[in-house]
């Protein structure tokens, strides 16, 4: 079996569905920017607020 057989079903998947992950990805990327710019807020619940304040 080669690489092709074994994704042909998500392959067809993806062009059957006009389905994206990219905001999904786009949020994860955002969130990891904050984390790394505002790295040491003093706890969780401040970086939870400045990400909240983002969305």
């Amino acid at each position: 079996m080669n690489i092709l057989e074994r994704f042909l079903p998500y392959v067809e998947n993806a062009l059957i569905y006009d389905v994206s992950n990219g905001p999904t990805e786009g949020m994860n990327n955002k969130m990891k920017l904050i984390k790394h710019i505002g790295y040491g807020y003093a706890n969780f619940r401040n970086f939870r607020a400045i990400i909240l304040l983002q969305f």
